[in-house]
């Protein structure tokens, strides 16, 4: 039976984007395939991304529902952990292994996943991952407390706004805005109160069914006359099935 085989590549931190780190791996997961026979189906990259935080891995998740579809039997990787620092990923990935029949070949060595030695030694080269990512988080940690300590920028990330390269020093433009004395002007003065607009002249109100004409009313010029010089009245409310209308001024 030919053995389809995937490449998964990874790599936690690609801060230039330019995935050199996947594109070596990738090459010496190629070579393993030709050394061993296996037709490579597809390469399944996620670069700049972490399996230890626990953040979204969309091209793992992607390999997962292929083998489940049997469309792939084999998974080459760098190292195991490139596929996992979970213990708990990697025992469902062990599980799919005896489901499916999955082989597993890294670059650094056998891992046979169908005997009890090779699930033995993916579970140690596991758990040795998982120590080393929480080392390793430990370490930065009490790097970045020291360093603020210190009153010093600690960790990456992005330079902020008005400040030089080194993310301490305020650029000359930005210190020379700080500078100027008297109170700093807030968000309500770059608002421009509204022109003031004439108030609207009176004009008579129809209600429905009753059309009405700038000036003129269907009731006539005596009926036009009858209802300036008469008092106001309130409307009554139309009977159903009423046609007639009454108009009143608004102001």
């Amino acid at each position: 039976m030919t053995t389809r085989a995937a490449i998964y590549v990874r790599i936690s931190q690609d801060r230039g984007g330019a995935g050199l780190g996947i594109a070596r791996q990738e090459e010496d997961c190629r070579a393993l395939c030709a050394r061993k026979g296996w037709d490579v189906i597809d390469v399944y990259p996620d670069n700049d991304v972490s399996a230890y935080s626990g953040a979204p891995r969309p091209k793992w998740q992607e390999l997962l529902a292929d083998i489940n579809e049997g469309i792939v039997n084999a998974v080459v990787c760098w190292h195991v952990d490139r596929l996992t620092r979970s213990p708990r990923e990697l025992e469902d990935v062990i599980d799919l292994a005896d489901r499916h029949g999955l082989e597993l070949a890294t670059v650094i060595g056998e891992i046979d996943l169908a005997t009890p030695t090779g699930r033995m030694i993916a579970r140690m080269l596991g758990a040795a991952a998982r120590h080393e990512a929480e080392h390793k988080a430990e370490r930065q940690q009490r790097q970045r407390r020291q360093a603020a300590e210190a009153g010093k920028v600690a960790g990456g990330g992005k330079r902020p706004f008005g400040y030089e390269d080194d993310r301490i020093t305020i650029k000359a433009a930005r210190s020379a805005h700080r500078a100027r004395p008297g109170p700093r002007p807030g968000l309500h003065s770059c608002l421009r109160p509204a022109p003031a607009r004439p108030a609207p002249a009176p004009r008579a109100q129809q209600s429905a069914g009753c059309t009405q004409r700038r000036g003129t009313s269907q009731l006539g010029p005596v009926g036009s006359a009858a209802l300036a010089t008469s008092p106001a009245r309130v409307p009554r409310r139309a009977r159903p099935g009423s046609h007639s209308c009454t108009l009143r001024a608004v102001p």
